[in-house]
């Protein structure tokens, strides 16, 4: 008899628990982080073609430099694989997943 008061209790501790934590109910949405100079009406076209392909919400933020460690001279390019690599590093917030942007040539 006594298992079973333990059991319940438990169960209904855990019950608690569960019904005590917020519930998350984020629509996803694209983050497109301009990297370097990008035209106004190239970001608002971008933006306006994302939404109606995927039908989420999509935000521009606001444009960053160009880092100068992912300059390939010999190409003369930026290297996408290190464009890639600041971004994860640079983004806000961290669970979010965003792509760069750029009109340099890569």
């Amino acid at each position: 008899m006594r298992r079973y008061l333990l059991v319940g209790i438990i169960n209904f501790l855990v019950l608690l628990d569960i019904a005590a934590r917020p519930v998350m109910l984020q629509q996803p949405s694209i983050m497109i982080q301009p990297l370097g100079s990008l035209c106004t009406e190239d970001g608002a076209l971008i933006k306006e073609a994302l939404e109606q392909f995927y039908s989420l919400p999509v935000r521009i933020l606001p444009p960053i430099e160009l880092p100068q460690g992912v300059y390939y001279r010999p190409g003369p390019r930026y290297r996408a694989d290190k464009l890639i690599e600041f971004c994860n590093k640079a983004r806000v917030p961290k669970e979010a997943d965003h792509g760069g942007l750029t009109t340099a040539k890569s």
